[in-house]
């Protein structure tokens, strides 16, 4: 009686077919893996602008100006010194308010100025920004280029005394 020793055709196959299978339903979860780095990014982002504006507003309690519209609160750290002020919140101008609040490499990021507010009042200023890959290298862009981007942050500043900035995180095209 022969006996034989390895696998047949048959079973080559077969161990061939199972793999592609696991490899096709597997594989998306591993390509998706950009997508997830990109929201957690941006999630920091939102963190860090959060922690940046409720610092700012701490330090315009401490100086008395949390109920002006238009004020700065000083701030050595920041490359102007000061950060400008709406409600004791950082305004959206982003080179003078948000983006003095917070400690970020503007690098690997593209803005938008004058982008609509998220509770969509039209007399409120809002900046968005996204990741500059998204924008095919360009630092300012419009609104539409940003909103194209499905995966943008939206600030907006405080609508009024005692109420916090709104902001807005779109991550669907991620």
């Amino acid at each position: 009686m022969k006996h034989s020793k390895g696998f047949t055709l048959i079973e080559l196959v077969v161990v061939i077919v199972v793999l592609g299978v696991l490899a096709v339903t597997a594989a998306p979860r591993f390509i998706d893996l950009q997508s997830d780095a990109r929201i957690a990014t941006l999630q920091g982002l939102k963190a860090a602008i959060i922690d940046g504006a409720d610092l700012t507003y701490s330090k315009a309690l401490v100086d008395g100006v949390e109920s002006e519209s238009d004020a700065s609160v000083q701030n050595p750290s920041s490359p102007n010194g000061f950060i400008v002020t709406h409600f004791g919140y950082p305004n959206a101008v982003f080179n003078l308010g948000i983006s003095q609040a917070i400690d970020i490499d503007m690098a690997d990021w593209a803005t938008a100025s004058n982008v609509d507010h998220p509770n969509g009042d039209p007399g409120l200023y809002a900046e968005g920004i996204t990741l500059i890959e998204l924008t095919n290298g360009g630092a300012d862009v419009d609104e539409a280029t940003l909103k194209a981007t499905n995966c943008y942050i939206v600030y907006g500043e405080s609508p009024a005394q005692g109420e916090q900035p709104q902001i807005e995180m779109v991550t669907t095209g991620c």
